[in-house]
């Protein structure tokens, strides 16, 4: 697995010095495969009209790596290898009253099966865009940022080189 060394950081959380939060572990990703000559992305729509990434809470004794393949598979059906890390993003949230930080790893992660087919018990639809469209469609800016740096890495190395990829579906 090759590694980016560089995180991309978007701190959003406000709280000031002193001032304690829970933080959430999570890990997803940017399931791609080729068609054409075009990376293709699988994106999902949140029930609230944002275009997002799949990702999930990291469980006990899981890595992210493992966390990410399984939270890609749980929310749009697709299984995917890692083929690179690409970084971490946190921000801040309230969930019932309480403050939350939240760090997602993100990598990312080739398509090798599965078919697309978002869990409609978590987003509203899941789609195939290509790798442009995915960028300008991100409703978060960090995870612009990453999608920008997949496009980076997968035009300099074709779809990270040795590997078969499978065709989007």
């Amino acid at each position: 697995m090759t590694q980016i060394p560089q995180d991309i950081t978007e701190d959003q959380s406000g709280l000031g010095s002193g001032l304690s939060a829970s933080v959430v572990r999570s890990a997803g990703g940017i399931a791609f495969c080729k068609q054409g000559h075009d990376f293709r992305i699988a994106m999902l729509k949140s029930y609230a009209g944002n275009w997002v990434l799949p990702k999930g809470k990291v469980e006990q004794g899981e890595t992210e790596i493992e966390a990410a393949v399984r939270e890609i598979h749980e929310e749009t059906g697709l299984l995917t290898k890692v083929a690179v890390y690409l970084g971490q993003l946190s921000y801040s949230f309230k969930s019932y009253g309480n403050q939350h930080n939240k760090i997602v790893s993100h990598y990312l992660a080739r398509v090798i099966g599965g078919f697309m087919v978002h869990n409609p018990a978590e987003h509203a639809d899941g789609v195939w865009l290509n790798i442009e469209q995915a960028i300008d469609a991100a409703r978060f800016p960090g995870e612009g940022a990453m999608l920008a740096k997949a496009q980076k890495i997968l035009l300099e190395t074709d779809g990270v080189p040795g590997e078969d990829l499978e065709r989007c579906n």
